[in-house]
């Protein structure tokens, strides 16, 4: 019996092994609920982590608390009423005269130099009188306002620290479908990090600034977090949040890098943003519209409005001239030629091609500088 046994041993341990390699390999024989694929994978794959490039921007990231002192507004009323002495004697202990309050409001802000220069929204720190800025390590340091600019909603602010970490900025356009991280202070409940993705590029006309060329995301962003850094995967500076639309995250709007850093270069260099200026208003002309003008598959500018002692009154320009190309190239879109515009330096002169009465003409606009708000 034991030499039987002995010869069965081998092929009975054999079919173990191979059953439980079987089971192993192929769970959704005994539970049918259970992917094997779902099991290799998490086998073979490692769970992927941001961490890194979260860990790289953060530090370049602050809060930022403002404060400014109100002054109430006498009342007219009792101003009136205590001017007689009668009612002063009776109702003086009653009224309470102008007096100072202090109102606060919180945002955030990126590090761009290692020298303490830090862009903000405009509206974070506007009309303040102490600013607080709360680096990542911990530190607490007050900040001045070294110049706004208010058609973007942007800021510079300076503070002195040693050791502060600049943000890395992204050197290339961003994609819709990116991976996004908002890194800011929302509520004030300290750093804060959330997820997205780049939904939409080049928004415009929301009324939220004087120049939008904004970056649309769904990564949540809330009060508090304006002002705060936009990041990708590798922990690059893609913009500076600014504004929301939903409370939560879903729609929220961001400056593009190459913009805010451009008005921080402005005001380090000027005090304020110059940009070009013609002095123009103009309307958006459909493709369809443009066909009766004898131009195919091309948009093009109505103007409707020639500002007084401008370079485009200087040119000539005139109401209901149609202006189809600038600087050698077709209009695109109302927010391109805008760009070109500002970003044109002045005294530069800009070839306009125009329609007029059916008849096409070139023009010659030297660029000013636009007016401050």
């Amino acid at each position: 019996m034991f030499s039987t046994f002995r010869f069965l041993i081998l092929p009975i341990l054999s079919g173990v092994v191979f059953a439980g390699i079987i089971i192993f390999c192929f769970p959704q024989i005994i539970n049918p609920g259970v992917s094997n694929t779902y099991i290799t994978d998490e086998r073979l794959q490692p769970v992927h982590s941001y961490n890194a490039g979260i860990a790289k921007a953060s530090p370049s990231v602050v809060n930022i608390f403002s404060n400014r002192i109100v002054r109430d507004e006498p009342n007219p009323f009792w101003e009136g009423l205590l001017s007689d002495p009668y009612f002063k004697q009776y109702f003086a202990q009653q009224y309470q005269p102008s007096r100072e309050r202090i109102e606060s409001s919180l945002g955030s802000g990126v590090i761009l130099t290692k020298q303490g220069h830090i862009l903000t929204n405009n509206h974070v720190i506007v009309g303040a009188d102490v600013i607080l800025v709360a680096l990542a390590d911990g530190r607490e340091l007050s900040a001045e306002i070294i110049g706004t600019d208010p058609g973007s909603d942007l800021a510079v602010l300076k503070i002195e620290a040693p050791n502060l970490v600049a943000a890395d900025l992204q050197n290339q356009p961003s994609n819709v479908g990116d991976v996004v991280f908002a890194i800011g202070n929302p509520f004030g409940v300290g750093q804060t990090v959330t997820m997205g993705i780049i939904s939409a590029t080049g928004r415009n006309q929301l009324g939220v600034a004087e120049f939008e060329d904004f970056i649309q995301t769904d990564a949540a962003i809330n009060p508090g977090n304006s002002g705060g850094a936009l990041v990708d995967t590798q922990g690059k500076l893609v913009g500076i949040n600014t504004a929301v639309f939903s409370i939560g995250g879903g729609i929220s709007f961001v400056i593009p890098t190459h913009q805010a850093v451009r008005v921080l270069e402005q005001i380090l260099s000027h005090g304020q943003v110059i940009r070009g200026y013609v002095g123009a208003s103009m309307n958006l002309l459909t493709p369809s519209q443009m066909k009766s003008f004898g131009f195919e598959n091309q948009i093009g500018l109505v103007v409707t409005d020639i500002a007084e002692d401008s370079p485009a009154m200087e040119a000539r320009l005139q109401p209901g001239d149609i202006i189809v190309e600038i600087a050698g190239l077709k209009i695109q879109s109302s927010l391109a030629a805008q760009q070109q515009v500002t970003s044109a330096e002045p005294g530069d002169e800009l070839e306009i091609k125009i329609i007029r009465n059916g008849e096409v003409l070139d023009k010659k606009v030297r660029v000013g500088v636009r007016p401050s708000l």
